[in-house]
């Protein structure tokens, strides 16, 4: 596996760092930004996303949304931007022998944007109406009424998007304001990975190119806020009530922050609960009882906390018994020994399903980009293809079963639901997550 990589600080203050790929004749530039919705204020919430928006919508040089789409479209390059609670990423697509003209693009959107009024009195309304669409989608809105009860009255907490009364009121004042105070040198990571020597770019001419296109770029550095206080003395519980047909719940707890020394252990507890088609809870839920389409456990880390949890969407009437079946996991696979207690053979498959993952994920050049790009950004250092499959490798047994009898607590246990239910169903479900035998464990 080639772990080959080149990583520069431009005199501005950038962070460059070039990944070439062999055999490959596309390129990804990837910009990744450190500022995200748990950076807002909460008057302002959503700004983040606003703005992501609002930069394709015309530039200096290609001064309307059609043009800016026109300009990628002309070499046939795929773009797309994300926005996140820690970072922001923009990124293109692109032959590799296009590298100059995706730089300008790219540095076009970020250092030089528009901003017009107009656009952004119209893309108050697309985004609402996004908000709409997230509303009436009930695996979306049951991950915000998770987020908001596990993280509570933090900027964690809230949604990425904003809320229609945030989103309404901001203007193009805040948006320059907020483009200035947080799309800074300092703050940002560019990634050129790919076809780079198979369009015969030396890495004089890609430091050279991406200096001069983001020299207008304010200096600045990076740095994060308050860590968010987080206290729990009992399980929670919290509704968003919708009259449906299914009931979509989020079952989780929390964990550990990015950089713990237990981070690759929790991974493979995730796939060995809900993380594959051969996983414990995707087995007992959808293959032997059919009662959900899909069940998944999924882990998020920040640099303060993070969380693991379990979704799914299940008939109304069998919500209760998919949620025992959730805890008895959550139970079994804390076990030393005995029944249902993680097997060394489970260990090798999930250790083996994270690393054949990952390894296909090295073929396409944008998912290698975000690999290298955002962990810099997030840890401010580099972990290769390799040293990372060597940690998941290092995973042991014991590791995985003394994280779950860390986390799998009774107290540290938040439910979230989306369904025809309301406070007087609270009860009910607070009943289920204190049963004891449940949670009884050797």
């Amino acid at each position: 596996m080639d772990d080959a990589y080149h990583r520069l600080s431009l005199p501005s203050g950038i962070t460059l760092l070039t990944v070439p790929m062999a055999g490959v004749a596309s390129l990804t530039l990837l910009v990744m930004v450190r500022t995200g919705s748990r950076d807002e204020p909460e008057k302002l919430a959503g700004i983040s996303h606003f703005l992501e928006h609002m930069v394709f919508k015309g530039t200096q040089k290609y001064p309307t949304a059609y043009e800016v789409t026109s300009a990628i479209d002309s070499i046939g390059g795929e773009f797309n931007a994300y926005t996140s609670k820690e970072f922001t990423g923009f990124y293109i697509k692109l032959a590799a022998s296009h590298f100059q003209r995706g730089a300008d693009l790219l540095s076009e959107i970020l250092v030089r944007p528009r901003l017009a009024a107009n656009d952004v009195s119209k893309e108050k309304g697309v985004i609402i109406e996004e908000i709409n669409m997230y509303d009436d989608l009930p695996p979306k809105k049951v991950a915000d009424v998770y987020e908001r009860l596990i993280y509570g009255n933090t900027s964690l907490g809230r949604e990425t998007i904003g809320n229609r009364n945030s989103v309404q009121v901001i203007s193009r004042k805040d948006l320059l304001a907020y483009l200035r105070q947080r799309y800074t040198s300092g703050r940002l990571v560019i990634g050129v990975v790919g076809g780079i020597k198979h369009a015969g770019l030396g890495l004089s001419v890609i430091r050279d190119s991406i200096g001069q296109a983001f020299a207008g770029l304010p200096r600045g550095k990076d740095g994060w806020g308050k860590p968010a206080i987080l206290r729990q003395a009992k399980p929670a519980v919290s509704f968003f009530e919708k009259q449906t047909g299914q009931s979509h719940f989020i079952l989780g707890v929390r964990t550990f922050p990015r950089g713990h020394k237990d981070r690759y252990a929790l991974g493979v507890l995730s796939v060995i609960l809900g993380g594959s088609a051969s996983s414990r809870l995707f087995t007992e839920i959808r293959e032997k009882r059919g009662l959900a389409y899909y069940v998944k456990a999924d882990v998020d880390t920040y640099f303060d906390c993070g969380d693991l949890s379990v979704s799914a969407g299940v008939d109304t009437n069998q919500i209760d018994t998919a949620l025992r079946l959730v805890l008895e996991q959550f139970r079994n696979v804390s076990r030393k020994t005995g029944e249902g207690s993680i097997t060394e053979e489970e260990v090798t498959r999930a250790k083996e399903f994270l690393k054949g993952r990952f390894i296909l994920e090295l073929e396409d050049s944008h998912d290698l980009a975000d690999l290298f790009v955002r962990r810099f950004l997030l840890e401010r250092k580099i972990l290769t293809p390799s040293q990372y499959l060597s940690r998941i490798s290092a995973v042991t047994r014991d590791d995985i079963v003394r994280v779950a009898r860390t986390i799998f607590t009774e107290k540290n246990l938040n439910l979230a639901i989306v369904g025809p239910y309301s406070k007087t169903h609270r009860q009910r479900f607070m009943k289920l997550l204190t049963i004891e035998e449940i949670m009884n464990r050797k």
